[in-house]
């Protein structure tokens, strides 16, 4: 009844509108009404000038005021309806107090104080690692390091601080926009002609999630480190810098949540960061304290037996006694699939890129979808590697004496004595000249008077590359043939048509012509291997019943035969 009378009372004292309301109120157009939204606006802003009360005073009670029925009435705004509405009421709030200066500082102390708010409100959860942000020196883990930890921490500091980890991601994005990323892209150019290689991912060839492009992996495997472009750098940084400063603060404001620090700090002992440095780090917050982290490094050591001389040289023993298997050298039915995908791969590439040369008319455009490259075997998930460069040696290549001197170098560079170098094993990548060298100056020094002296903690292994040279020259060399005999059919004849050199086999050392001349020779085989096929289907055809029939047809009716389209 109280709120039924006063309604009542609020319907008999406002005035008559309804006399108003059929005026037709003119905008900027002369031939265009007022929307009915404005028309009423300006309504009830008459009727609240009658009540002698402005706007603001009107919002303020409506919004502040703890009567219950005004309180009835701010239930629908209470559990988040409107959000559209309200958006655009803050947003043109903002625009018309911040069109004079003491306007715009009003409203940007206002939004400070409420950003505070929300920001002292947000924390990052507490607790031990990985529930928490909390990482004891004592309890740390190896897996601190993986992808899966690391993916926890970052989670953790977005989510905790959401509202201060937008805002500075916010602000690094908007000063990125303003600069031209895209310019310094292409700064390498693609020399190749329509028949060369190219890394570019073709119509329908298949995409494997995580794999990289063969100038990453080559780079890796030569231990090159890939050029990164303006975007890749800027993305980083989008990704890194906001989560960086927010672990900074969340430390600061409470020291447990160290989860980030304590893996900046053990990052930069890797590193090789001082102490001064690392002392002025932790005052910032990126890092902790040094007696933390070599705390922390203390429990997750590698144990040097594992890889160290005796190890290796146990392995090599167990590998000597291990009985041979023919398993161990036939194709396993996945290996065999993968072999057949690896000659599809290539003939469709091959077909790709000579279809104009192959008999029947085709084009490029009517072929389908074709897979270009071959599934991986076995990848490998990238990391970064941990090496550690030596400066230059001033050594000769060519000699035993030069390998003496390289290894005496790298023993005055790393800081140990002869003994303890001799306890580690070293792996000596290089090519077959720097292997042989090596295993000259071992027989020279056999028999060893101490294990420094007999060089058997060296192990001398061929690089990727190499290995590929060498097997590749190995199976050039096989199927050479005799060019002096014209009835012999080897790779001779095939280089020769392929205006290569036939005379003799390429030079051992000329790895480029090597790799060159086979990968030549073998894509000539692969569209001689097209070239009958499509001819071989023709020819089925032309000699079908059906095409038979045809042609007796027309030879009697005296029509013309469409022509026919050929699929291989």
């Amino acid at each position: 009844m109280r709120r039924t009378s006063s309604q009542s009372e609020r319907h008999l004292s406002m005035p008559d509108m309804s006399l108003n309301a059929s005026v037709t109120l003119e905008s900027g157009s002369p031939n265009k009404a007022t929307p009915a939204t404005v028309r009423n606006t300006i309504l009830i802003c008459d009727f609240i000038n009658q009540l002698k009360m402005s706007p603001k005073e009107f919002m303020v009670t409506f919004l502040s005021s703890t009567h219950e029925e005004l309180i009835y009435r701010q239930r629908l705004s209470k559990i988040g309806m409107g959000a559209r509405q309200t958006r655009s009421i803050f947003r043109n709030l903002a625009r018309l107090t911040s069109a004079s200066n003491k306007g715009r500082d009003i409203w940007e102390n206002l939004i400070l104080d409420e950003a505070s708010r929300i920001v002292n409100d947000q924390e990052v959860t507490r607790g031990a690692f990985p529930t928490g942000a909390f990482v004891s020196s004592s309890t740390i883990t190896p897996d601190f390091f993986s992808d899966g930890h690391e993916a926890i921490r970052t989670t953790q500091i977005q989510s905790g601080m959401k509202f201060l980890h937008a805002l500075i991601q916010r602000k690094i994005a908007h000063a990125m926009n303003k600069k031209d990323l895209a310019t310094c892209e292409d700064d390498e150019v693609n020399v190749g002609g329509p028949g060369s290689l190219s890394d570019e991912a073709p119509l329908g060839e298949s995409q494997i999630e995580g794999a990289v492009d063969e100038a990453t992996v080559l780079s890796m495997e030569n231990l090159v480190a890939v050029k990164s472009t303006p975007s890749s750098q800027a993305a980083h940084k989008l990704a890194k810098v906001p989560t960086m400063v927010c672990a900074m603060i969340a430390v600061t404001c409470n020291r447990r949540c160290n989860a980030i620090p304590v893996a900046n700090g053990l990052m930069t002992l890797a590193s090789g960061v001082s102490c001064r440095v690392n002392e002025w780090l932790h005052a910032l917050g990126l890092t902790t304290s040094r007696t933390a982290i070599l705390q922390a490094l203390e429990h997750f050591p590698i144990p040097p037996d594992t890889l160290g001389l005796p190890a290796f040289l146990e392995a090599m023993r167990a590998a000597d006694r291990r009985p041979v298997n023919l398993g161990m050298f036939t194709p396993s039915p996945a290996e065999s699939q993968h072999w057949r995908l690896a000659i599809k791969a290539q003939l469709s590439k091959c077909m790709r890129e000579y279809i104009e040369h192959l008999p029947g008319g085709l084009h490029a455009q009517d072929l389908p979808a074709l897979v270009v490259k071959p599934p991986e075997i076995d990848p490998i998930a990238m990391h970064k590697p941990n090496i550690h460069f030596l400066r230059m040696m001033d050594a000769p290549d060519s000699s035993a004496e030069g390998v003496s001197r390289v290894l005496d170098q790298i023993m005055g560079q790393i800081g140990l004595d002869n003994d303890a170098y001799s306890k580690s094993l070293l792996i000596a990548g290089g090519d077959v000249g720097s292997n042989q060298l090596v295993e000259s100056l071992r027989v020279k020094r056999h028999p060893a008077v101490d294990p420094v002296e007999g060089l058997s903690w060296v192990l001398s292994v061929f690089g990727g590359a190499h290995t590929n040279w060498n097997f590749t020259k190995a199976l050039w060399t096989h199927h050479w043939g005799q060019p002096d005999k014209a009835e012999d059919t080897g790779v001779w004849r095939s280089a020769f048509s392929l205006g290569l050199e036939y005379k003799k086999p390429v030079a051992t050392q000329d790895f480029n012509t090597v790799m060159r001349s086979c990968h030549i020779v073998h894509k000539a085989n692969m569209v001689f291997v097209l070239k009958s096929a499509r001819v071989h289907s023709m020819h089925s055809q032309m000699y079908s019943p059906k095409s038979h029939a045809l042609k007796t047809g027309d030879r009697v009716t005296g029509l013309s035969r469409p022509q026919e389209t050929g699929r291989l």
